[in-house]
């Protein structure tokens, strides 16, 4: 799955994840997250979902500064059958 992202500080650090819609703030999926390296905008592939459900796109900025789980940008969407 690609996940286009945008308006992100551009930190080494900033990461996204794709997570169930119920998943808290504070956790992640291990498989299904990445660095954006750095870029302001562009694009992560991230392991595609198999599975039907509500999941959430989540951004995240600079980890390596304090190890957080502030959700700086979220998108919802619908995996279907």
């Amino acid at each position: 799955m690609v996940v286009a992202f945008g308006g992100f500080p551009g930190n080494a650090t900033d990461w996204i994840t794709i997570v169930a819609i119920s998943t808290a703030d504070d956790q992640h999926d291990s498989t299904r997250w990445s660095y954006t390296e750095g870029k302001l905008q562009g694009s992560v592939t991230l392991d595609g979902l198999q599975t039907p459900g509500e999941y959430e796109a989540r951004g995240y900025f600079d980890w390596a500064a304090g190890g957080d789980y502030i959700v700086r940008s979220r998108h919802r969407f619908t995996v279907l059958p």
